[in-house]
């Protein structure tokens, strides 16, 4: 673990006990993972990283300095790893690394409905998570995917949504309500690479899909075994051509 640049390699970090980002949640963060050594879509974490901050009104580092403190955390895993920069209100700059948490499998979610307000949109990727963390602990899920009062899937609680329906790859739109996820991006673009057809549209909860599936950095393309108790279609030859798909592009990524 380093913070503001320093090893603390007992895990342990001091904060200002005035700092927003422990007080009130006033924090941004990324949370990437390393493929071989290489952290992929390192400079599209990046940018949002910045993006998120802007909206906090939080200080950006050099961009430079958090990449090569981002890298040297990951080096210090054995394997694959997940690596987290968390910015304080503050100031304080937290980066920490450790193994690829296990995927719950099979992988069960339920629907809430959630709307973001406009003065945090969902764009922000922003560490005052209580309501999610409860509202999954509540549900007995292992993740939750908000809905609209439409009942339309905007994203999940750490994840973005994706189902195939006569062959096509689907995902709501990016419209102010969800994060632009860095996996949902390349899945996109890894789908249309397979030749596989990507609309953006609205995905009713209600509706059948032919499969269902939850992407994330950490869990990349992970099917939905049931939603709300019911079980769902989850994985499929779409989904697995998807995923050898962005396999590559990931290789590409680091080569």
């Amino acid at each position: 673990m380093l913070c503001n640049g320093q090893a603390m390699d007992d895990g342990q970090v001091v904060l200002d006990a005035d700092d927003e980002g422990f007080l009130l949640g006033r924090s941004a963060f990324e949370t990437l993972r390393s493929y071989g050594g290489g952290l992929f879509a390192l400079d599209t974490h990046l940018e949002r990283l910045s993006a998120s901050c802007l909206s906090l009104g939080i200080g950006m580092p050099n961009e430079t300095v958090v990449a090569k403190e981002l890298l040297l955390a990951a080096s210090k895993v054995d394997g694959d790893a997940a690596v987290r920069v968390t910015l304080t209100a503050s100031g304080a700059r937290i980066v920490r690394a450790g193994p690829l948490p296990e995927v719950p499998d099979p992988f069960r979610c339920a629907t809430r409905e959630f709307v973001p307000p406009p003065w945090l949109d969902g764009t922000v990727k922003h560490t005052s998570r209580a309501f999610s963390r409860l509202a999954v602990v509540q549900s007995g899920a292992d993740e939750v995917i908000w809905v609209d009062a439409d009942g339309d899937m905007l994203e999940g609680t750490r994840s973005n949504v994706f189902a195939v329906k006569d062959g096509r790859l689907i995902t709501p739109p990016v419209d102010g309500r969800l994060l632009a996820g860095v996996t949902r991006e390349a899945l996109i673009w890894a789908a249309q690479d397979a030749g596989i057809e990507v609309k953006l549209a609205p995905l009713p909860a209600e509706a059948r899909y032919d499969e269902l599936y939850v992407a994330s950095t950490l869990k990349e393309l992970t099917p939905v075994a049931s939603l709300n108790g019911e079980p769902t279609s989850g994985e499929g030859p779409v989904g697995g051509a998807v995923l050898d798909a962005f396999y590559s592009a990931v290789d590409a990524d680091l080569s």
